[in-house]
């Protein structure tokens, strides 16, 4: 029941084990640092940040949810292992945190699970990642931010069979409803820019979330707080949505956003 993610981190875990391992025994601190470092970028910036919605209080998929955060803590584990000889405080600090164990400097050293490594997997997700930076740069260049939903997107591509979750998350990093794969020997992105009034409405609701949660960070909500909204208005076909996303129990007309805390909700 893995993700296309979960696979993906899991095959670059393997593959930093087995090159740090290779660049330990030829005494090359210097590039196994460097590795390990790229790795934690791509962990943060990717894996992290692509399963934010999968392990939030809103969601409605709890397998899905235990199944992220356990990929998350074997990547954690087997990395503060890795971290070992190179940061002996940071790590020591992770590995306790998550085992309760006595010392990460008393666990063997990791050995790699080959059979999990799938290398087209990690050259798809390149090239996915490749679409979405390009993606950004024209959402930036037109003046719309990625809260504002888009209809569709044109990738010029060298002819490439990706999979559905992979064309997934292009759709999702980007916010657009439909991916539109064309012919060309050089990669290259042309966006819709056509905004309806429906997708400008859903523009409005992300723009509400964001503005919400940000007004429950200054009141100190703690993750699980329930509330009830206080809003001038707000798309009403987006209600629901807008409620599961800022855990609000009700959304009220006022003059200006505000919350009113409410009790946590029960596990």
């Amino acid at each position: 029941k893995l993700k296309i993610l979960d696979k993906w981190i899991l095959s670059k875990l393997n593959i930093l084990v087995l090159a740090v391992t290779k660049f330990l025994d030829d005494y090359d601190a210097c590039q196994a640092t460097k590795l390990i470092e790229e790795f934690v970028q791509d962990l943060s910036t990717w894996y992290v940040r692509r399963s934010r919605e999968r392990v939030s209080l809103a969601t409605q998929d709890l397998g899905d949810r235990d199944i992220c955060l356990s990929v998350l803590y074997r990547v954690l584990l087997v990395l503060s292992r890795i971290l070992a000889p190179f940061n002996p405080f940071i790590s020591e600090h992770i590995y306790k945190n998550l085992t309760g164990k006595e010392s990460v400097h008393l666990t063997d050293w990791p050995k790699p699970e080959e059979a999990k490594i799938n290398k087209k997997l990690i050259k798809d997700m390149r090239l996915i990642r490749q679409i979405c930076e390009l993606g950004h740069a024209a959402r930036k260049k037109e003046g719309i931010k990625v809260r504002q939903p888009l209809q569709s997107i044109k990738v010029k591509i060298k002819t490439k069979k990706l999979s559905r979750e992979l064309i997934q998350l292009i759709k999702e990093e980007l916010n657009i409803k439909e991916l539109i794969f064309l012919k060309g020997k050089e990669l290259k992105i042309e966006l819709n820019t056509n905004i309806t009034p429906q997708l400008k409405k859903e523009g409005r609701a992300r723009e509400l979330i964001r503005q919400i949660q940000n007004v429950r960070k200054k009141a100190g909500c703690q993750l699980d707080q329930l509330v009830t909204v206080f809003l001038p208005a707000w798309p009403k076909e987006f209600e629901e949505e807008i409620k599961r996303k800022t855990l609000a129990r009700e959304l009220k007309k006022a003059k200006a956003i505000k919350i009113q805390k409410q009790m946590k909700i029960e596990n």
